[in-house]
């Protein structure tokens, strides 16, 4: 059973991830892009395929003659195409109807156009909506951090903190009873290794006879020796 829910803990953590990554993508699952260019809605504009545009500071979004979409839902919920203009969309677009309509430009004006243009005030975006993303992103990690600390605890998790930890271990030296006598044979090497052992308990007295401290020992014999 705790097996079970710690399974269950990191599949919902690994789909609160991949939500946040179509977040940071501006939404992956958007199947229908409607952006247009600039220049291709001046051609919709000039074939009359424009029944309506809301301009926002220099983004546009716009309705087509032949719509689905119910006048009142635009443009606050729905729209068929967008573009960003330029500061000189209005202008570009009267004189396109000025020399559709023969006249001159100063005689067209906004209501003469062959589509409605709607203006909406700039959208303020709070300042913290920025940062969103990467706090549900913080708050993911903490409790991913906090899941695998409490399955460690609760035994639970496979031991997932576990991993990278040494086995070593520190040798007791109270439990070592082995000693020279306790060796059979080699007895010049044994009287060797104790004078090594001498010289390191007690390396004052060898260092004023002017004995240097060994850099090493090379053990050598034939297997089962130790």
């Amino acid at each position: 059973m705790k097996k079970n829910r710690g399974l269950m803990g990191y599949i919902v953590l690994l789909v609160g991830f991949l939500a946040i990554a179509i977040l940071l993508n501006g939404g992956l699952l958007n199947q229908e892009d409607r952006t247009v260019t600039y220049p291709q809605l001046l051609e919709m504009i000039r074939e009359g395929e424009v029944a309506s545009v809301a301009i926002r500071d220099n983004s546009l979004v716009g309705l087509r003659k032949d719509t689905q979409i119910a006048a009142a839902d635009f443009p606050d919920n729905d729209y068929d195409f967008e573009t960003t203009i330029g500061d000189d969309f209005i202008e570009t677009v009267r004189q396109m109807e000025a020399t559709k309509q023969g006249k001159a430009l100063d005689e067209v004006s906004v209501s003469d156009l062959s589509f409605n243009v709607i203006y909406r005030a700039p959208v303020t975006i709070p300042w913290w909506y920025d940062f969103l993303p990467f706090l549900l992103m913080l708050g993911l990690l903490a409790a991913l951090w906090i899941f695998m600390i409490r399955s460690q605890a609760g035994g639970g998790g496979g031991k997932v903190m576990n991993f990278g930890k040494s086995r070593a271990r520190v040798a007791d030296p109270s439990k070592n009873k082995v000693t020279f006598a306790d060796v059979a044979g080699a007895d010049e090497e044994k009287e060797e290794l104790k004078e090594m052992v001498d010289f390191l308990r007690n390396p004052k007295t060898y260092i004023d006879m002017g004995a240097r401290i060994p850099k090493g020992v090379l053990l050598v014999g034939p297997p089962g020796t130790g």
